[in-house]
C-alpha cells in the first residue's frame, strides 16, 4: 500500500483522460486511447486498458483486480465507499491509497480541494475522485469520457458493464434519478477544480455533433416523462433513417 503523495504533479501538464461508464463509450475505440493518460472509474477496466483505476466499493473491488491489465496501477479510498468509519479497503494486491473527508448525505466537501491538500474528494459517484485526481496529478486538461447522465438509444452504461455484477442502484427509474443526482455534483466539483488548479475540464462526445446524430440521447431529466419514450423511438428511427438515406445517395454519387 502506498500514499498518493508519490503521484502528485506526476503528470504535470499534461492531458488526463478520465473514464466513466456511460453508453456514448460504446461508440469510442480502445485504439482512441493508446498513448494517452487514463484514469479508468471502477469496472470500466474490464472494456477499456486503463494507466489507472480508481475506486471506493468494496463490492466492486474483485471484479476492478479480476478484469485490470497488468500494468494498471491501483487508486483506492482508505475506506469503503469514502465514508470514513466504514471498513477499510483492504486488497493484497499493490495499490495506492488515498485519504478523504465525510460525505454527509453523499455531498462531495468541496474544502479538500486545495493544491496543499493531498485529501481527494468523495461523493455519490466516483467521478468526481477520478476527476480530482487527474487535477493532483498535475493535469493541464481532463478530459471526461463516458459522463453521460442519460441513455443513448436505451443504455444507460457500456454495453455488459453490469454482467455477472450485482449492481449497487436499481434500475430503471432509481438508477436515473440517481445520474440527476451525480451530475450536479461532478459540476460543482468541476468549477471548485478549475479555479484551483487552473485547469480545463471538457467532455469527449464520439458523435458528429451534439445533436448526436443518427442515434437517440435522453437526458435523465426526460426520462420517464409522458410520451417520452414514443418522441424518443420516433427521433431514433427518424434520424437513422435520415442518416441511411444519406449514405445511399453518397453511394451513387461516387459510383
Amino acid at each position: 500500500m502506498k500514499k498518493i503523495d508519490e503521484l502528485k504533479n506526476i503528470h504535470k501538464g499534461r492531458d488526463i483522460w478520465v473514464l466513466g461508464s456511460g453508453p456514448s463509450l460504446n461508440y469510442i475505440k480502445n485504439s482512441f486511447f493508446d498513448n494517452k493518460i487514463t484514469i479508468g472509474v471502477n469496472r470500466i477496466g474490464r472494456f477499456f486498458e486503463c494507466d489507472y483505476i480508481i475506486a471506493k466499493d468494496i463490492q466492486g473491488l474483485k471484479n476492478v483486480l479480476k478484469y485490470k491489465k497488468k500494468s494498471t496501477q491501483l487508486i483506492f479510498s482508505k475506506y469503503h465507499a469514502g465514508n470514513p468509519g466504514s471498513k477499510k479497503n483492504l486488497i493484497n494486491e499493490e495499490h495506492f491509497i488515498f485519504n478523504h473527508p465525510s460525505k454527509l448525505n453523499e455531498e462531495p466537501d468541496l474544502s479538500v480541494i486545495r493544491k496543499n491538500s493531498n485529501k481527494i474528494v468523495v461523493s455519490h459517484s466516483t467521478i468526481t475522485s477520478a476527476i480530482h485526481m487527474a487535477a493532483f496529478m498535475g493535469a493541464a486538461n481532463i478530459i471526461i469520457c463516458g459522463h453521460d447522465c442519460g441513455t443513448i438509444n436505451g443504455d444507460s452504461t457500456v454495453k455488459n458493464y453490469n454482467k455477472n455484477f450485482k449492481e449497487r442502484h436499481k434500475k430503471g427509474k432509481d438508477y436515473i434519478n440517481w445520474l440527476k443526482k451525480i451530475e450536479l455534483q461532478t459540476i460543482f466539483v468541476n468549477d471548485a477544480i478549475t479555479k484551483e488548479y487552473s485547469c480545463n475540464i471538457y467532455s469527449l462526445n464520439p458523435f458528429l455533433n451534439l445533436n448526436a446524430t443518427g442515434y437517440s440521447y435522453l437526458h435523465s431529466s426526460k426520462l420517464f416523462l409522458p410520451w417520452t419514450s414514443l418522441k424518443s423511438l420516433l427521433k431514433n428511427f427518424l434520424s437513422r433513417l435520415k442518416v441511411k438515406i444519406i449514405k445511399i445517395k453518397n453511394f451513387f454519387i461516387y459510383i
